[in-house]
Parts: structure tokens; C-alpha cells; sequence
């Protein structure tokens, strides 16, 4: 370490930066920082956020940052949902064998996180399509039986007087389009 309490770089070459950039340290704990991220993002034409959202079975997961930003008005920028609807393991794709919590799909979880998001797609900043709620489906192919699922979430919305979901698919690992008029 050098007199500042800094480290000294491993390899010579590459840049080590000793001070955080125009956000100063990021904490998520300090609303001031998502709210120059916001102005930040829409200086340079971003339109809106995708938080992503953890759900084991009625559990969520590191939520802070999206319950902070539903809770401040201030924050005005649109956003959506990506639901990460893998376990979670040692290994950030989620195929380690070592297991930290287990994601289960069932249609008793289907019904329930679907009335979970029914709270965020309420949010007048939610982001939209031909008035329907975007939500993306991180690894759709872990979900036993899509089809089933999008029904389920369907009714659901229908029941509580809400549009269905305009379900997008993330085309990570071994997901890719579905065929035609499948969903």
C-alpha cells in the first residue's frame, strides 16, 4: 500500500483509478445516487430502467433499490421488470451445483408472484406497450410449462382489472424465440 492507504496494482499497464467517477462511491443506500443516475441516463437518451426483480416462492430479494425508487415520486423515470427466475448458486448463470436458494415453479407461486407485481405495474411511471405492463422473463426455459404460466398470469390481471403482461423473453443461454403464434 502506498502512503494514501491506496493499493498498488497487481500488473502494470492498465489505469487504477483511486477516486469514484461523477456519481462519488456508490452506495444504493443513498437516494441521491439513483436520482443523478436518472439524470445521468436521461441526459444521454436513456428512456427508462429495468430493475431486476427477485422472487423465491414469495421470498424477494434485494429490493431496497427498486422499493426506494417506487417510494420516491422525485424519481421520474419509467421503468420495468426482469424477473431472475433462476436459483441462485456460487456461479453468477445459475449452473453450479452449489445451490444458495432454490427457485420453484409452481402454479401456486405462478398466481402469487404475478399479485406481487400487480403493485409495481399500478405505478403511473411503468413502462407500457399498447397499455399493456412490460415484464421480462429472465431464463423462460427453467419455467415447467410456459404456456400454462402466461394464462395463469393472464387471469390473475383479468381478475384484479389490470392488463396482461407483455411478456418478453431474455435470449440468453439456451433461450431463443419461440415459434410463431406459440404465446
Amino acid at each position: 500500500m502506498d502512503e494514501r492507504g491506496q493499493g498498488n496494482p497487481v500488473v502494470s499497464g492498465p489505469y487504477q483509478p483511486d477516486l469514484p467517477g461523477p456519481l462519488g462511491f456508490y452506495d444504493l443506500r443513498v437516494p441521491e445516487i439513483m436520482r443523478q443516475q436518472i439524470a445521468m441516463a436521461k441526459h444521454h437518451g436513456i428512456y427508462g430502467f429495468c430493475f431486476h426483480y427477485y422472487w423465491f416462492f414469495g421470498k424477494r430479494l434485494l429490493e431496497m433499490p427498486l422499493e426506494r425508487f417506487l417510494a420516491d415520486p422525485s424519481c421520474t423515470m419509467p421503468f420495468c421488470l426482469n424477473w431472475a427466475n433462476e436459483s441462485w448458486s456460487r456461479r453468477w448463470d445459475g449452473m453450479d451445483q452449489e445451490i444458495l436458494i432454490r427457485q420453484e415453479h409452481s402454479p401456486e407461486d405462478d398466481r402469487a408472484i404475478m399479485l406481487d407485481l400487480l403493485r409495481y405495474f399500478s405505478d403511473p411511471r411503468y413502462i407500457r406497450v399498447e397499455g399493456r405492463p412490460v415484464l421480462l422473463v429472465y431464463h423462460a426455459r427453467l419455467l415447467p410449462d410456459m404456456t400454462a404460466t402466461l394464462k395463469r398470469w393472464r387471469e390473475v390481471c383479468q381478475e384484479h382489472g389490470e392488463r396482461p403482461p407483455y411478456c418478453v423473453m431474455v435470449q440468453s443461454f439456451a433461450n431463443h424465440d419461440p415459434p410463431p403464434g406459440r404465446f
